[in-house]
């Protein structure tokens, strides 16, 4: 197995919608707020894992800076963008108005402050992406965080304000088998050199026995 690290980037890599875009703030929300959705998004540059790998393990890591009255009343669900090579958001690519992948995992959050949190394992997620027709490795992935029935949030740190803190995406992957390789062909020599030999002593003893 293969395990790959990866960190958003860049400024714009990162980010949320809460009645408006926000792709460059100090911060990144996820989950409801002031009865409206937070639609976050991280993405990840230079995901070198082959086409058709089998993803082992993978997990989304936050870095806690703030949180509501409950942590864990922000439920959230976190899929990835169903594209082959993902984009950044903007206005006219709004993390809530694009198609999500088919797979995407729950999560209720365990909020530890000033540091890295491992959100839920999103192995399916990953897999469906790179198995996706038109996967190259180096390509990037999206991961979107939209809240499911939450009634708080929580704050992450965004490149923006600390690039140290920015969201990590962590992945043990297995790449896919191509087959064994047939083994090259050598040529017999030594059979040949055998065979040579035992054809000239042959062709001596008739001449020998044609002169005597």
């Amino acid at each position: 197995m293969t395990t790959l690290d990866l960190q958003v980037s860049s400024g714009g890599d990162d980010g949320h919608w809460w009645v408006a875009l926000n792709s460059s703030g100090n911060e990144v929300d996820l989950g409801y707020f002031n009865s409206a959705p937070m639609y976050a998004y991280f993405r990840f540059t230079g995901v070198t894992i082959p086409k058709g790998s089998t993803i082992s393990a993978a997990t989304l890591q936050l870095y806690a800076i703030n949180w509501g009255s409950v942590p864990a009343n922000a439920k959230v669900r976190i899929f990835a963008w169903a594209i082959d090579d993902a984009p950044v958001c903007d206005a006219t690519h709004l993390p809530q108005d694009m198609t999500t992948t088919s797979a995407y995992e729950d999560w209720t959050p365990t909020w530890n402050y000033l540091e890295f949190n491992s959100l839920t394992d999103i192995s399916s997620v990953i897999e469906e992406i790179v198995n996706r027709t038109g996967w190259s490795s180096g390509n990037a992935i999206n991961i979107f965080v939209f809240p499911n029935s939450a009634t708080d949030y929580i704050v992450s740190d965004s490149y923006d304000h600390v690039p140290a803190n920015a969201a990590k995406l962590h992945i043990t992957y297995t790449p896919a088998s191509g087959g064994a390789k047939a083994a090259p062909k050598i040529p017999l020599l030594g059979v040949g050199l055998v065979a040579l030999e035992k054809w000239l002593r042959d062709r001596k003893n008739l001449l020998k026995r044609l002169t005597t």
